[in-house]
């Protein structure tokens, strides 16, 4: 990457994140920067996230520990096959992630953080509590956006819908009071195609809820995470035999997830539904023994057409994406391998 900037700078930091493919470069300046051309092959979306002020609270360390200080501003350029940049500054926006400290809200956290907003991590162990209440209008003020990545913490099938529908309301009112302009919500590909399965109806009468809201909203559908394939191959283990069922199944990464909802985020609201999913279709049966393989697990995976998942009986289009979706760049095997090690 080159970059052309107006004036001297006194340190830089960049890197290249490998899940989404956009460079980040900051800059510790002195004064306002004047311009900035990046230079890169392709036509991507490149995000650049510029300290415009010198910041003596840094103390000589490059970067601060909870993202860029409000003084920051985002530059945004779209880079043509010639190198050519449109150039579009905004100023950094609140972000509220809901669940904000979990599996996907901590990787979704740190990802807003590094693009330069203003981020809260909301979670009932950091005073924000969807159910009670508790902090929850608080935590809105002079949010633009609110990111709801939060899960349900019992799965019987009464508890998780009272628990979506209790927290959807709660937050959605709290946007409402506070002018939230962007409410991103994740949910599940597949969803509406499982009503067998308490969990996917809790989402579908989540999505609901936002879909009524009257607040501009995105929601975003992922299928299921890697992270998930040790608790299903759990689920269906009888003795030392576990019994799973060969329809399709296109896992994703976490991180691929939360870089996703970071992109919509901070993307207008489509007012609709759209969907992520990792880039191979495997039968659910396969990616199960690529993981006990790769754990060095002994037990037989059995396929079983009518085996249920969780509840359902699946087949190649009950967890698989439309055609349309986004698709993860981390591969299951990539992944498996990482954590065998």
């Amino acid at each position: 990457m080159n970059c052309k900037i107006g004036i001297p700078w006194p340190s830089a930091v960049g890197y290249v994140s490998e899940a989404t493919g956009e460079w980040y470069l900051t800059f510790i300046t002195r004064q306002w920067v004047t311009g900035c051309i990046v230079r890169g092959k392709g036509c991507r979306s490149k995000q650049l996230f510029l300290w415009t002020k010198n910041q003596a609270s840094l103390k000589g360390n490059s970067s601060p520990s909870q993202g860029l200080p409000s003084s920051a501003q985002a530059l945004s350029i779209h880079i043509d096959g010639n190198g050519c940049g449109r150039e579009k500054w905004r100023e950094p926006m609140k972000i509220v992630v809901i669940g904000g400290t979990g599996l996907i809200g901590s990787k979704l956290v740190k990802n807003l953080r590094e693009r330069g907003h203003d981020v809260l991590a909301a979670a009932p162990n950091t005073g924000v509590n969807t159910i009670t209440r508790e902090g929850l209008a608080e935590a809105m003020d002079g949010a633009q956006i609110v990111v709801d990545v939060a899960n349900a913490p019992v799965w019987e099938d009464k508890a998780v819908l009272e628990f979506f529908e209790t927290s959807g309301r709660n937050l959605l009112a709290a946007e409402a009071a506070a002018g939230v302009r962007h409410h991103v919500a994740l949910s599940i590909v597949g969803s509406e195609r499982l009503p067998d399965n308490g969990y996917f109806r809790a989402k579908v009468a989540q999505e609901n809820l936002i879909k009524a809201s009257g607040i501009p909203y995105t929601i975003l559908r992922a299928t299921q995470f890697f992270e998930f394939v040790g608790g299903i191959a759990q689920a269906g283990t009888v003795d030392d035999e576990i019994r799973v069922s060969p329809a399709l199944f296109q896992p994703i990464a976490s991180d691929d997830v939360a870089a996703a909802l970071a992109d919509v985020a901070v993307a207008p609201p489509v007012n609709g539904t759209v969907e992520v999913a990792g880039p191979e279709a495997i039968p659910l049966d396969e990616v199960v023994r690529r993981y006990l393989r790769a754990t060095q697990d002994t037990r037989k995976v059995v396929p079983d057409v009518h085996a249920r998942y969780f509840g359902s009986v699946l087949d190649d289009q009950s967890l698989t994406p439309g055609v349309n979706a986004r698709i993860g760049a981390i591969r299951f095997e990539d992944w498996v391998g990482q954590q065998a090690r």
